[in-house]
């Protein structure tokens, strides 16, 4: 079974010896939706000395989400599921639903906490328009004041011929939804075209705030990286290479978790020891060093493993996937430097002080999500799925992980 196919499924098994006084299998479940209706996937065999169970569904796809249980064969007894948790143990981003997301915590859109699908002013045009006019009938409402409502607010087109184009609205005739721009597009804006609305600054300062070099929100995020080194002889009189030098993102030896010999498709069963069988060089122009006293065998394959920053979207159609706590973070991290930079620079009427209370909470907030986080890195089962059977509870930890092709 190839293990970049579809999804590996992975779950830990706490308190191994209290599960196994009432249960012998493992049930795994799997929906297309967090709240859609799971059937049941595969049966697994708990083993009296084994606390760590995979499967590989290679079937699944990146939007599928997974439940399980205990199981007894004989008895029937099942434990309360697990609960849902996507493929990957991640959620699928792009930097427009970051920006989405960063706004709706900040309550500029004032809809309802938790729908992230489209918490801000967002649609899609319903007629062909004009080089300066973008048509939508879902704002062809008396809610809207057309004389102040959306003017000087920015207007991203996020599909269509002038995909990623931005431009100031001028006005909103409530009568038919019409938007008119303060700039012309090359032609007209297209029908079916869907589009966001920015009013406190445009979306690239938005998208400033959330991945701006040097202080953006992803910093605050850690990651995992799993980097590959195959061991090579230079030339046939030369020996072994004896250190590689790694990516630049990782920047301290703290951010290796481990070496790992590959044989084949499959993960050797031990792992390399830090004390005799490799040594990390922090090397004095920044970046680290991996050093290996006898040489990495020729083409064997050493993966090294670890955490690094949350590396940057540099467009709206690029993609990242997170855990809820991960999310969670940048979502924070990102609404402090909005609230930061909005303090600094007051817009719209608003005054420094008129922040400072929600920036507060925030940072507050983001302090123990870092702390979260980090631990989150140093944990092998960093999710807690509470498993609660009949006659007892049951502790245990649920982890997915989507392997790259």
């Amino acid at each position: 079974m190839a293990e970049n196919v579809g999804n590996r499924v992975r779950i830990p098994v706490e308190n191994l010896d209290a599960v196994l006084e009432d249960f012998n299998r493992i049930r795994l479940y799997k929906a297309s939706t967090r709240t859609g209706s799971y059937s049941l996937l595969t049966t697994l065999t708990l083993a009296t000395d084994d606390t760590a169970y995979e499967y590989q569904d290679t079937d699944g796809v990146s939007t599928d989400w997974y439940r399980w249980s205990y199981y007894h064969a004989t008895t029937t007894l099942e434990s309360a599921q697990s609960e849902p948790e996507p493929a990957a143990g991640a959620l699928v981003v792009t930097r427009q639903t970051l920006r989405r997301m960063v706004a709706h915590e900040l309550n500029m859109y004032a809809l309802p906490e938790g729908d992230y699908t489209f918490p801000g002013p967002s649609g899609t045009s319903t007629a062909t328009g004009a080089a300066t006019t973008v048509v939508c009938d879902e704002f062809a409402d008396s809610l809207y004041n057309e004389s102040v409502q959306f003017v000087g607010h920015h207007l991203l087109l996020n599909s269509g011929t002038y995909a990623n184009e931005v431009r100031r609205i001028a006005s909103l005739t409530k009568a038919s939804g019409t938007f008119t721009l303060a700039r012309a597009l090359a032609g007209a804006s297209g029908s079916g075209v869907t589009f966001d609305i920015y009013a406190q600054r445009p979306p690239a300062w938005w998208n400033h705030q959330l991945f701006g070099e040097g202080a953006g929100a992803h910093l605050a995020v850690n990651v995992p990286f799993r980097f590959p080194i195959v061991g090579r002889r230079p030339s046939s009189t030369e020996g072994l290479e004896t250190e590689f030098r790694l990516p630049y993102y990782v920047e301290s030896r703290d951010q290796v978790i481990r070496v790992t010999l590959k044989r084949g498709t499959v993960l050797a069963s031990s792992e390399l020891s830090p004390e005799s069988d490799y040594e990390l060089i922090a090397e004095e122009g920044g970046g680290v060093t991996l050093y290996r006293p006898g040489g990495f065998a020729e083409n064997e394959v050493y993966l090294v493993e670890g955490y690094r920053h949350l590396a940057p979207l540099g467009a709206d159609t690029e993609t990242v996937t997170l855990s809820e706590l991960q999310q969670r973070l940048l979502i924070v991290a990102a609404a402090v430097n909005v609230l930061s930079a909005l303090m600094q620079q007051p817009n719209l009427g608003e005054t420094d002080a008129s922040w400072e209370p929600l920036l507060k909470k925030k940072e507050e907030e983001r302090g123990r999500l870092i702390t979260e986080n980090n631990l989150w890195v140093e944990m092998a089962n960093p999710r807690p799925g509470p498993m609660v059977a009949a006659g007892g509870g049951y502790g245990g930890f649920t982890r997915f992980s989507r392997y790259l092709s």
